[in-house]
């Protein structure tokens, strides 16, 4: 087998193309409509299903710190706006109305303002039941969680009954 050597032009084409791979980039700031940054730049996702979603795997892997960088209004993430201790107990009691094996987007329509209305599917064991998510766009045009029908959800934080 003859081995050939990359020299010349071919060297240069080649670096080109996977050297700007290896780089690490700095995540882009993300900015209030006031132009302060906000403190956590992983706050927030790019679209309003990616927040719902992000927000649904945090909650069943029962990981506040992650549902909390996706749970907000127009102004941000609520960890911006409240306490540390109060924002976790806050996520992990509404983790207990997320707790799910699937889910899944039923529809995702224009809400109120800049807002979307989304229907989501959620099954635990042989329940099934679908809850309104309203996710807004904040600082940065990043996406928040701002509120869910929890009441629709119910049935998720109930301790199982023996059977």
């Amino acid at each position: 087998m003859r081995v050939r050597k990359i020299v010349g032009p071919a060297l240069v084409v080649a670096a080109t193309l996977v050297l700007p791979a290896c780089r690490a980039s700095a995540p882009a700031a993300v900015v209030t409509s006031a132009g302060e940054p906000v403190a956590d730049p992983r706050a927030g996702a790019g679209s309003a299903s990616a927040a719902v979603e992000g927000f649904l795997r945090a909650a069943r892997a029962n990981d506040p710190t992650a549902m909390a960088r996706l749970f907000g209004t127009t102004a941000g993430p609520i960890t911006e706006r409240e306490a540390a201790d109060a924002v976790e107990k806050r996520m992990r009691a509404l983790a207990c109305y997320l707790t799910h094996d699937a889910s899944r987007i039923v529809d995702n329509l224009v809400g109120v303002g800049q807002g979307r209305a989304l229907t989501i599917e959620l099954t635990q064991r042989e329940l099934t039941r679908r809850s309104r998510f309203t996710v807004v766009s904040g600082p940065g045009g990043r996406w928040f969680v701002e509120q869910f029908e929890i009441d629709k959800l119910s049935d998720f934080c109930r301790p199982a009954t023996p059977g």
